[in-house]
């Protein structure tokens, strides 16, 4: 009796999961659509001829909207990564390639706090959804980026060892504390200092690394700068890559 009882609270509970996963991902669906219509007509409102104080409008209403279409891809994600039945991991690429391609994008944001990176990035091949991984990847690196004061350093370091993949992404900004460092991972958490951050890009992260056998570690100090690790399996450069 008491074993039926607890696979009656399972099967309910997994019911109480699911429906969770399907509200947050149809009212997420719901929400992207016409914030997408939002960004198109604030595009052409900025083409206008307008005043400085409508243009600062503009401006917020467009920041404010980019704000939360991230929160709504990254739920999305979530919500993807929670229900992975049907996802794919057999990509075989360079990550490398991956990393270079993410700096490319980013280079921009860079550019505009006049911040120094460097990097070394050895060729290895590794194996998963190359999406997830890209996503993964660009989640830390845009941690660093903002998390870095302007005219600091951002150094980035991709190395293989026996039959792992090391990335070391490490900046010279403000540090946390070890209590931090401990919720740093969690799905929300946001730390006094990091009120502008929605809580989910470190978590996704660690969820897309965790699910391809691998793990996320993260160094830290008070005003000495934060290293965030990614270890994954990586395969032999003989096989088949695609970059």
């Amino acid at each position: 009796v008491l074993q039926q009882h607890f696979d009656t609270m399972r099967l309910e509970l997994k019911q109480l999961d699911d429906m969770r996963q399907h509200f947050v991902q149809n009212v997420s669906h719901e929400i992207k659509t016409p914030l997408t219509h939002i960004h198109h007509l604030l595009t052409q409102l900025q083409q206008e001829h307008t005043t400085p104080q409508q243009a600062r409008y503009i401006e917020r209403i467009y920041d404010e909207t980019h704000r939360l279409s991230q929160l709504v891809r990254q739920l999305l994600l979530l919500s993807e990564l929670d229900n992975d039945t049907h996802l794919q991991f057999d990509d075989t690429f360079l990550a490398n390639a991956c990393i270079l391609d993410i700096l490319k994008h980013e280079n921009y944001a860079i550019d505009q706090k006049n911040q120094v990176l460097l990097y070394d990035l050895e060729a290895v091949t590794i194996r998963g959804n190359s999406r997830l991984i890209a996503q993964a990847f660009e989640n830390v690196i845009r941690n660093a980026i903002k998390y870095t004061e302007a005219f600091g350093t951002i150094e980035i370091d991709l190395t293989a060892e026996n039959d792992q993949m090391i990335l070391k992404v490490r900046d010279d900004g403000p540090g946390m504390n070890d209590a931090v460092k401990q919720r740093i991972f969690e799905r929300f958490y946001k730390s006094s200092s990091h009120t502008d951050s929605n809580g989910l890009g470190l978590a996704i992260s660690k969820s897309i690394i965790e699910r391809h056998g691998g793990r996320i570690e993260v160094e830290s100090k008070i005003d000495h700068g934060t290293t965030f690790t990614i270890f994954l399996p990586r395969i032999d450069a003989s096989q088949p890559a695609q970059s």
